[in-house]
């Protein structure tokens, strides 16, 4: 049997893995953050516009994209 760790050894890995898990909750917000950006960048250019992702699925399309091909967004 291994040697069991003492309660500081466990505080300090409970430490470890909540500012892990912080660092996450914070990646996710930032993505979030970026992804609303591109959004609203996308909609507001009067230029037809698309976005595709790495699997060539179109991930926006905005008004002027609608208007000139007479496909909804949705």
């Amino acid at each position: 049997m291994g040697k069991k760790p003492t309660y500081e050894e466990l505080e300090q890995r409970i430490k470890g893995l909540e500012a892990k898990a912080l660092e996450g909750r914070q990646a996710e917000e930032a993505l979030r953050n970026s992804e609303e950006r591109l959004a609203r960048a996308v909609h507001g250019i009067s230029i037809p516009t698309f976005v595709i992702d790495d699997d060539h699925i179109i991930t926006h399309w905005n008004k002027s994209c609608e208007k000139l091909t007479g496909l909804s967004a949705s």
